[in-house]
Formats: C-alpha cells, sequence, structure tokens
C-alpha cells in the first residue's frame, strides 16, 4: 500500500479515546439502527463551547475485498487527539460504495471508498478525520462551523493524507523510475544541493 502523506507533528496514530462515544453496547446500536438515516448523528451531538469534533476509527482487516468498518465517535480538540486528516475529492455522488459505521449501513462516495480501502492496515485500526463522515452533511449549520474550523483541523492532525486516488500502472511506473533517478543523483554528488 502507497499513499502520500505530510507531517505536521511528531505525535503518533495510537491514539485510544477514553470518553469517547462509540458504540459497543449492542442495544444501543440497535437503538440506533431504529432512529433512521436522517438521525445518525442524533447520539453523537457536538458541542462547540469544548470545541468537541468526531472521529472514525477504521478497523483493521488484512483482506482487501472485506467491507469496510468503523466506529465514529465525538472527542474534544482541547484533549489533543491524535488522528489523521483525509483530504480527498468526492467524486461523482452518484456512484457510491457501502461501508459500516456504529454498525449502520452508509453510502460513501467511490473516491473515498476506494481512500479507506487503501488506507485501511491489517493489524491496527486507523483513526481519522473524514469530513463526509464526521460532519453532519444535512445539517447547515454544523457543517459552516466545520468550515471555520478546517485550518485547525488540518493542522492538528498528526498526519494529512492527500488522496489522488488510486495509481495506475504507469504511474507506479514513474514513481519508480523517480526514485531511481534520485538514488543515482544522490551518488554522483551527494554533498551537492542538486536541486539550487
Amino acid at each position: 500500500m502507497s499513499r502520500a502523506s505530510i507531517q505536521f507533528s511528531d505525535r503518533g496514530s495510537d491514539y485510544e479515546p477514553e470518553e469517547a462515544q462509540i458504540y459497543e453496547d449492542e442495544s444501543l446500536i440497535s437503538s440506533v439502527v431504529s432512529i433512521g438515516a436522517g438521525d445518525r448523528y442524533s447520539l453523537l451531538p457536538l458541542d462547540r463551547k469544548r470545541c468537541e469534533t468526531r472521529l472514525i476509527q477504521l478497523l483493521p482487516s488484512s483482506d482487501e475485498s472485506s467491507p469496510i468498518e468503523c466506529k465514529l465517535y465525538v472527542v474534544s480538540r482541547n484533549d489533543g487527539p491524535i488522528y489523521t486528516a483525509l483530504s480527498y475529492a468526492w467524486g461523482n455522488k452518484a456512484h457510491v460504495s457501502p461501508i459500516k459505521v456504529n454498525g449502520l449501513d452508509w453510502w460513501v462516495t467511490e473516491n473515498l471508498h476506494s481512500a479507506l480501502t487503501h488506507i485501511r492496515e491489517a493489524e491496527n485500526a486507523v483513526t481519522l478525520w473524514v469530513d463526509a463522515i464526521c460532519i453532519d452533511q444535512k445539517n447547515d449549520e454544523e457543517k459552516s462551523w466545520h468550515v471555520q474550523q478546517m485550518r485547525e483541523t488540518f493542522t492538528e492532525a498528526s498526519d494529512v493524507i492527500a488522496w489522488l486516488g488510486p495509481a495506475t500502472e504507469s504511474e507506479i511506473d514513474a514513481m519508480k523510475m523517480l526514485g531511481k533517478i534520485g538514488e543515482i543523483a544522490s551518488t554522483i554528488a551527494p554533498d551537492t544541493d542538486l536541486w539550487s
């Protein structure tokens, strides 16, 4: 799996939410399912005074074809949560793929599904901030507030992944070639700054 990332700090990705609202109680999951799609976020309200946001834990799987499963929860940014922010193009909203969030069926664009598939690890959960999932897209007031917080959301992230889409064979070959050119250039003039 290859991905581009931008490092903003030295924090790792071992964040385990302590007081996060993660649905592990079967009865709570059942009540969420009965609420319906329009109210998915009603059990995960945000307190703006506490600078709360939602994050997801992308659950691990060694099988790339297995369904994407996530846990959505609320955390205060004041507590310094460790997460990776995902930047991507939504793509065509008419082309969607299913994922599971807190046991519920959600539909996300194919581009987001592709990103989550590539980011998912075999052994460890990955903590992410993803706008399409972490923001209630049907709540204009919440969307507006998150837009105002976007700079902080990305600069406070431990990593930022800029998802450009799955690589084609020719793009993979081009990246390998650039790597080889870099290796050769560093052996020709190891103490010279070739880019000035």
